[in-house]
């Protein structure tokens, strides 16, 4: 009778401070704090999204370790929905971060209508909306947070998967004619798709400039033709040419007359369609031209 009086005992008192500590669990446990996501790295094109993997940063800020899952996280600029992705299982250890690599569908519709936003400012503010069941109960959160990525992140690491290293590139700039009213620049660009999806050329923007802060244009050359679609591998290889007026040379060449070698500032933009969706690419150049041999050399 006495051992079970104290059985009895024992599972009431465990019974208690499984309550007590399941209690205090509860009243203390912080909800994880999705961070940001980073190392996007562009996948494939599914029907309207791009397909994008990348590591979703969570912050747990309890002294133990917590187990997530079915987590959803939306990533929103301005209001407009840019990104989905979805995490079955979470495990975040106490007191850090933790990564996850996670697939995410980008909108090509929405992420082309925010382009331009992208590329005039420094940083972008965006929200992210995470879904998910946490904790040591499975409780269900839902919560909000705010995060800012400098856009040339964003648009470098697009620029980089849309146009893989030398996949695209200005060269073999040359001086056809050095004349007193004109010059005459000719150039090539080539283009190789080095993505699994096929790839569209539709406008390329080609300037050239004094100074790399001046708005003057000296020159202009512009290639319109939506025909151009790359399928993977495929390589282009499209003929360029540019005019300078005797008047741009002329400022030019007095505000250089100390430096022999005369630096141009070559600016372009290349607009490419994914998936139906435009989005207008900046590719710089920096070009020095020695005016006797006419020789011209791409320094960056």
């Amino acid at each position: 009778m006495k051992k079970t009086f104290f059985s009895l005992k024992i599972i009431l008192i465990t019974l208690i401070n499984l309550i007590l500590i399941g209690t205090i669990l509860f009243f203390l446990f912080e909800k994880p704090i999705f961070l940001k996501l980073d190392n996007l790295k562009i996948n494939n094109i599914i029907k309207d999204s791009i397909l994008i993997e990348s590591d979703a940063v969570f912050q747990n800020n309890n002294f133990y370790s917590i187990k997530g899952n079915r987590i959803s996280i939306e990533t929103y600029y301005q209001d407009v929905i840019i990104a989905k992705s979805n995490i079955k299982t979470l495990n975040l250890k106490g007191n850090q971060n933790s990564i996850t690599t996670n697939s995410i569908y980008m909108s090509t519709k929405n992420l082309s209508e925010k382009w331009n936003d992208f590329l005039d400012k420094d940083s972008l503010e965006f929200k992210g909306l995470v879904n998910g069941y946490f904790g040591p109960f499975n409780l269900h959160y839902q919560s909000e947070f705010l995060f800012l990525i400098p856009s040339k992140k964003i648009i470098q690491n697009f620029i980089n998967q849309a146009f893989k290293k030398q996949s695209f590139k200005i060269e073999n700039f040359r001086l056809e004619k050095l004349g007193l009213k004109q010059w005459l620049w000719k150039f090539d660009i080539q283009i190789k798709n080095n993505n699994s999806f096929d790839l569209t050329i539709s406008e390329i923007d080609v300037n050239v400039y004094a100074e790399k802060a001046s708005t003057k244009k000296l020159s202009a050359w512009k290639y319109d033709d939506s025909g151009i679609v790359l399928t993977n591998g495929e390589n282009k290889i499209i003929k360029g040419q540019l005019k300078t007026t005797f008047g741009g040379t002329l400022d030019t060449f007095l505000s250089k007359i100390k430096n022999p070698n005369l630096f141009f500032y070559v600016k372009s933009n290349i607009k490419i369609i994914i998936n139906n969706q435009s989005f207008k690419i900046p590719y710089n150049l920096k070009i020095k031209v020695d005016p006797i041999s006419r020789k011209i050399t791409i320094v960056k």
